[in-house]
């Protein structure tokens, strides 16, 4: 054995519950594949054991690295209750333990080392997928890290720290190696915000072009960064979705969590270009803003159902440790999760943030029935089935049949 160990440990099934089977995405850990590379002179041993067996009993005086799953600071927030079981039992057998709860230092040119990662054992997002791609095998690649601006309820920059860019021959390098030697076509771009800055965009997307790749590309944007005369080009290198992060339907609720000052009429405007060029759009709500109450809910669930996106994620609001609202969720000594998994949107134990009007438990309850009344509306899975055919009806069919058990709503 090496004499240092990197290990990302498996606590999906606390925090998806029955969607963990078959539904979630397995998400390479491309954290733990850039200190890999960092680690080379060293060769240090590889366990994924989301996708890998683990057998505890098997290590004894060793240097063990713990990098909790996901590439973003609520990922790692939701999972530190196994990972913090891990830890206890891990040091118990005499091992050195380092648990990696903020970003290690990479150069931004640092490329991930996926050479002792099982790549055909990762899958993308079901959506990701619909249309008729397979799921595995799956890539991550990062062409910047953390993000620009300064949402309330995020906290990213808790973990990443100040906004940084990745060289785009350093990206090029990732997307070309994940094709040619594992055969991704499935990629997901882990930017906070890909599409920030326009030039950067139209580079990378010619990069791609010229290489003759056809690929399975999706990534985050906000509302108010999409530039409409870049999408022909996303489309024509693989973008097929992009995730906005709409977050709410009310205005006023968007502009003092400076989320930013774009309109409704704005949001309709941008999702309309998206879809024309070809492009899904995947969008993002939260319920549960401090100033929601049932009235503002329906707006923001309203404003999603005349979108229709072809995917929506409806999120409970959570006042993750290190962004401002976990601040203001002491002062005004609101009741925030007693367990790291009580942060995770689909855990048994979840509990959200409440509101100056609502409590923990009506927030969760009008998500998890927002979620039910959007994927079973006629209107969307009439367009669904235009756009992407019956598999993928059937398969929407098959995550409804997943209940999800919640503690507060029993």
């Amino acid at each position: 054995m090496s004499e240092i160990t990197l290990l990302r440990p498996n606590t999906r099934g606390n925090n998806y519950q029955g969607l963990a089977d078959n539904v979630a995405a397995i998400e390479p850990p491309l954290f733990m594949a850039l200190r890999a590379s960092q680690l080379l002179d060293i060769n240090p041993d590889i366990i994924d054991a989301e996708v890998q067996d683990f057998d505890i009993d098997k290590f004894k005086d060793e240097r063990i690295e713990i990098f909790p799953t996901g590439n973003h600071p609520s990922a790692f927030i939701q999972q530190r209750d196994g990972v913090e079981t891990l830890r206890i039992e891990l040091e118990k057998r005499g091992n050195k333990i380092r648990v990696w709860d903020k970003l290690p230092f990479f150069d931004n040119s640092n490329v991930a080392d996926w050479d002792r990662f099982p790549m055909d054992s990762y899958r993308a997002h079901n959506w990701h997928c619909w249309g008729g791609y397979a799921r595995s095998p799956y890539g991550v690649v990062a062409s910047s890290y953390s993000c620009p601006y300064n949402c309330e309820f995020c906290c990213i920059k808790d973990y990443y720290g100040k906004y940084v860019e990745r060289p785009i021959s350093s990206v090029m390098f990732d997307i070309k190696r994940l094709v040619s030697k594992f055969g991704v076509i499935n990629i997901k771009f882990i930017d906070e915000l890909f599409f920030y800055k326009p030039e950067r965009t139209k580079e990378l997307c010619d990069r791609i072009i010229s290489e003759g790749f056809k690929l399975n590309i999706w990534a985050y944007s906000r509302v108010d960064t999409v530039t409409p005369a870049l999408l022909p080009l996303l489309k024509k290198a693989g973008f097929r979705w992009l995730c906005l992060g709409i977050e709410s339907g009310n205005e006023e609720i968007r502009r003092t969590n400076l989320k930013g000052s774009f309109t409704n009429n704005k949001v309709k405007e941008v999702v309309k270009e998206i879809k024309d060029n070809g492009i899904y759009v995947n969008a993002n709500y939260i319920f549960g803003f401090p100033d929601d109450n049932l009235k503002t809910l329906n707006e923001t669930f309203n404003l999603a159902v005349e979108l229709n996106a072809e995917y929506s994620n409806f999120y409970s609001m959570m006042a993750y440790p290190g962004s401002l609202l976990f601040k203001q969720a002491i002062e005004y000594g609101w009741e925030i999760p007693s367990t790291w998994s009580g942060y995770s949107q689909y855990s048994y134990d979840c509990q959200p943030l409440r509101t100056k009007y609502l409590t923990s438990k009506e927030v969760l309850s009008y998500r998890d029935g927002a979620f039910k009344d959007y994927y079973t509306n006629p209107d969307y899975l009439s367009m669904m089935l235009g756009q992407f055919g019956e598999e993928t009806i059937q398969n929407i069919y098959g995550i409804m049949a997943i209940k999800l058990k919640r503690k507060i709503l029993e």
